[in-house]
Parts: structure tokens; sequence; C-alpha cells
């Protein structure tokens, strides 16, 4: 899937505790924006930044923790 909307829809929802290094974490941004990055581990995640590029970023940060939507683990 080419579009975060799409890929929001792939693999299996998590909560979470269950969260590991390489699963999807998902934010609603806006009310039908979304944003995805991989997971790291230690609550941080990679993601792409319309500014800065790519960067790592704490989900307990409070913009993302407040944007926070979904967790999802992709296997093939």
């Amino acid at each position: 899937p080419r579009t975060t909307k799409q890929q929001s829809t792939q693999g299996v929802e998590l909560s979470w505790t269950d969260a590991k290094q390489g699963d999807l974490v998902f934010f609603k941004t806006r009310r039908s924006t979304y944003h995805v990055g991989i997971y790291l581990g230690n609550k941080q995640f990679m993601h792409a930044s319309t500014s800065k590029g790519v960067i790592i970023s704490r989900i307990d940060n409070p913009y993302w923790a407040s944007k926070f939507w979904q967790v999802r683990r992709v296997t093939l």
C-alpha cells in the first residue's frame, strides 16, 4: 500500500504495550490526515518530517502522544 491510510489497514492491530521494534505506529494529525513511523523501541520511532527529512522522535513527546492512534504489525 502506498498511502498511510491504506497502510493503516494492513497487518494486525496491537495494544501499545505489545509494540516491538519494527512495528508501524500511526498518528492522526488532523481528522482525516494520518502519519506513520517505524517503532524503534524505548518509546522512539523513525519517521519522515516535511521540514527535517527522516528523524527520530519520542512517542511520549506531548505532541505525538496527543496524536497517537494505533500500532500495527505487518508480517510477510
